[in-house]
């Protein structure tokens, strides 16, 4: 399915999830988050830092969080794992962190409604 810069891929979650922050993105877009009244942490906050994606995916599966990622990899990984989560892929190369807080401040808003559809797999594209 295509929603405009979106492409989702189905799932039966219908729920708003909280969420995880990948290492590969600021500590800045977890608290942005939660400025928009979304449950929201980055990895560092929870001691996962040095994790590797399994032990992110894990974490993530146990507490039912969403990962937002720009690592094509962890994506890759959950399917082959087939954990039961949901991922939301910020495919920006390499944006700059104001590129980056522009798509999402413009796609979040469609990115989380999405979520709450129970996607599985949500790609933000710049």
């Amino acid at each position: 399915m295509v929603a405009g810069d979106l492409i989702v891929q189905p799932a039966a979650f219908n729920r708003r999830p909280g969420l995880i922050v990948d290492q590969n993105l600021p500590v800045a877009l977890s608290d942005w988050l939660r400025g928009r009244r979304r449950d929201s942490v980055h990895v560092s906050e929870v001691g996962l830092s040095s994790h590797d994606d399994r032990g992110i995916a894990d974490f993530a599966a146990r507490l039912s969080r969403a990962v937002i990622t720009r690592d094509s990899d962890f994506i890759a990984f959950t399917k082959r794992r087939g954990y039961p989560i949901q991922v939301v892929h910020a495919r920006m190369g390499q944006a700059s962190r104001t590129a980056l807080f522009e798509a999402f401040e413009a796609r979040w808003d469609e990115a989380d409604a999405a979520l709450m559809r129970g996607e599985k797999l949500v790609k933000m594209m710049v």
